[in-house]
Parts: structure tokens; C-alpha cells; sequence
């Protein structure tokens, strides 16, 4: 399942750094994944959440307390993190202090995990923020992900212990009505920031008109978004596993929104309509059509969802076709073997549905299995025992006049 607000999300990304959004973070607001995986450090079984966040440098040798919105059931957990590979010459160093431990990381540092490159990791046992100051030289720092040490949890936002995506392009390959549709999906970058450090997210969204992208309210009205960039976001064309950053871009600016249910920042008519400066002729054609839908109206029907990947573990970030076994409308059962379409975290015109989702997948069309029937919106989890949450896209369209 998927990022929390849950939920998930995050123009100028820095590629290499491979960001997700993730709304658990009350900061960075950006998207989560989790596998039960082996610990490479221990051995034993642990729980890695990837987080991909970046902090950038801003030279200004200044100490934050970054709120990583850390919950009691994470606890205890290390904090992994990164450096890039854009270090300016040494000296420079990084220090970053828990209430339990305390890290720093300099130039002179070397790999400390096997096969995983300027990998640092933290241990916290409480939920309080941690202080980091990057001197003015220091590379930028990667929040990669959290290492829960309780092995017995249940894996959260990820519902199918075999998630397998499937690639666009290659993952695919013959497959052309769904890579045809894929065409239609589009990556959001965003600009977050907070104490003057900024940072980058994304989310996903789709082109329901020649230059009209729909996605995620919670994507677009952050709070952590600089208000100088709030109304843009950076549109990307022809995300596949040959174009990592897509074939073409544009600006998207805000022209519709729905609204959250009263007393919160996500969900209820979750969506938002963006309009490009640029039609871009090559993807013009590329449609999902929202005429072609209908309302969720039974649990234990087979979906698909189209979303960015943001990858863990094995699997690479990426624009990917989701349709785990899980993936139905309706909660997972409850202990009783009763599945409902609807709970108190997710009521109408949102649905529960059982497919997996990471970070940056917020925003992603839920059609049904095999035709390009679409009925949902998705946006986020609320309970790795339930299920994620999406808005009915009947419910989308009445707002929007169609």
C-alpha cells in the first residue's frame, strides 16, 4: 500500500537522487513504501522503508530539527542515510543527532554497508525530530530510508509480500493497448522546503485532455511547497524505462480543485486539475478518457493502476503497471473474511481498494482489470491492515462539469 496522509507525495528535481513524496513526513510530506527484507547489516528480519528524501545544502551551516514524522509502532529503528555524489573538495562534514545516538559523517568517511554506497544510519527510539547541520561545503544529504528493528510488523503501504511491478516500456513489451495508455501518465515534480532547505518530491497524474493533468489536491496544496512555487508544478511526458525523466516537460498551472474532508488534508474529493503552458504534440493524442467510467459500487472487482514506482529494495523507480493479486476494490478481509468497500477513514465518494502503491504514486488512474475503464483516483493508505484509499472518479466528474 502506500504513502500515508497518508498518503503519498513532490519544478528542479535532481535526478539521481531518485525523490519520493511522502505524507507521513510533516515536513516532507512525501510518500512511503515498506518490504520485509533481510537487514543488511544484521541479518536478521527488518523492515526498510524507503524515503529517497533530499536535504539540500544551502551553505549556510545552519542546524534544523527535521520532524520525520516517525510514529511509536516505527520505534526502536535506525535512520539511513546518504550523500551524493556532488561533494564539493574536503574538508566538509555533516553532523546529525538523535536523542539515543548521535552521527557524523566527513570526507574522509568510506562505505560503511556492503554494497550500498555512503550508507550512515542513525538510531532513534522516540518520535522527536533530529538535528542536522551540513557545513557550507558538505554534499547533499539523503534521507534513504527507515530500518525497523520489530521483524514481526506488518509490512506497511506495500499490501502483497511479491510486489511485482511491471515496467513501462519493457515490462510490457507486446502489450501495446496498455503501453498506449500508459503514454497518458505523467510524473509531477515540486519544489518542498523547509528552514530554508529544499528539497524535492513528486507525484503522479494523467492527461484526461490535450494538456490537462489530473492528480492529487494533497499533491499540489502543500504547505512545504515555496509559495513562489505553489502554483506551478513541472509536468513530465514519456517517463519509461528509457526516459527515466521522460521525453518531454512542461509547466503546469493550477486552474480546478476539489476539497479534503473537513478537519483534514486529505482525502474526500482529493484531486486537482492542472493546465500545461504547452500542448505537447508528440503526447496529444494520449488520453485517458474520464467518460469511459464507473462508480465503485461492489467490493472484489480486479483493478490496475498506473503509477511512479519510486522503488525499493529490487525494484527500480520507474513508471510501472501495478495488478497484485490484492488489487480489488474493497478493504483486505477482516478476521471474519468480510471485505467493505467503505470505512470511517475512507468514505464516500472515496473507496477502499487493495493494490500496491509506493511513494509518489499518489494521483494515479485505478481502472478496471483489463480495459481502460477508469473508476478511481487513488491517494493514499489508512491501515496496512485495510487497505489504500482512492476517490471515485464519477464523483470527480460531477465537480468538473463532465
Amino acid at each position: 500500500m502506500e504513502d500515508n496522509p497518508s498518503r503519498c507525495l513532490g519544478p528542479a528535481v535532481n535526478p539521481s537522487a531518485s525523490p519520493l513524496r511522502l505524507r507521513e513526513l510533516l515536513f516532507l510530506l512525501m510518500a512511503l513504501n515498506a518490504l520485509c527484507t533481510a537487514d543488511a547489516a544484521t541479518g536478521d528480519a527488518a523492515l526498510v522503508d524507503a524515503r529517497g528524501i533530499v536535504l539540500n545544502n544551502d551553505h549556510s551551516e545552519k542546524t534544523i530539527q527535521w520532524e520525520l514524522g516517525l510514529q511509536l509502532s516505527d520505534l526502536p529503528a535506525k535512520l539511513r542515510f546518504r550523500v551524493s555524489s556532488t561533494a564539493a573538495a574536503p574538508p566538509w562534514e555533516i553532523r546529525i543527532k538523535s536523542k539515543l545516538d548521535s552521527l557524523t559523517i566527513d570526507s574522509h568517511d568510506a562505505l560503511l554497508l556492503v554494497g550500498v554506497p555512503n550508507a550512515y544510519e542513525l538510531l532513534v527510539d522516540d518520535t522527536a525530530p533530529v538535528a542536522i547541520t551540513l557545513t557550507k561545503d558538505a554534499p547533499d544529504l539523503i534521507y534513504d530510508s527507515i530500518v525497523r528493528e520489530t521483524a514481526s510488523q506488518t509490512p506497511l503501504f506495500i499490501i502483497s509480500r511479491t510486489p511485482h511491478p511491471l515496467y513501462f516500456n519493457g515490462g510490457l513489451k507486446g502489450d501495446n493497448a496498455r503501453i498506449r495508455l500508459g503514454r497518458s501518465i505523467v510524473r509531477l515534480d515540486f519544489d518542498i522546503e523547509q528552514d530554508g532547505y529544499v528539497g524535492e518530491t513528486y507525484c503522479t497524474g494523467f492527461q484526461i485532455a490535450p494538456g490537462e493533468i489530473l492528480t492529487n489536491l494533497h499533491c499540489i496544496d502543500s504547505p512545504l511547497r515555496p509559495i513562489d512555487h505553489r502554483k506551478f508544478t513541472t509536468i513530465r511526458y514519456g517517463v519509461d524505462d528509457q526516459h527515466p525523466n521522460g521525453e518531454a516537460w512542461a509547466v503546469g498551472t493550477v486552474v480546478k480543485i476539489g476539497h479534503f474532508n473537513v478537519g483534514r488534508n486529505e482525502g474526500g474529493l482529493d484531486f486537482a486539475v492542472l493546465k500545461a503552458n504547452k500542448i505537447v504534440e508528440t503526447f496529444r493524442s494520449d488520453l485517458v478518457d474520464i467518460n469511459n467510467s464507473e462508480d465503485p459500487s461492489n467490493v472484489g472487482s480486479a483493478l490496475e493502476v498506473y503509477e511512479m514506482w519510486s522503488g525499493v529494495g529490487a525494484f527500480g523507480a520507474g513508471k510501472a503497471l501495478i495488478s497484485n493479486d490484492e488489487c480489488m476494490t474493497g478493504s483486505l478481509p477482516d478476521s471474519s473474511g468480510v471485505s467493505k468497500l467503505n470505512n470511517a477513514a475512507c468514505s464516500s465518494p472515496d473507496f477502499l481498494h487493495g493494490c500496491d502503491a509506493q511513494g509518489g504514486s499518489s494521483g494515479s488512474p485505478i481502472f478496471l482489470r483489463g480495459t481502460n475503464k477508469l473508476i478511481g483516483l487513488h491517494f493514499g493508505e489508512v491501515l496496512s491492515t485495510v487497505g489504500n484509499c482512492a476517490v471515485s472518479i464519477s464523483a470527480v466528474k460531477r465537480e468538473l462539469g463532465k
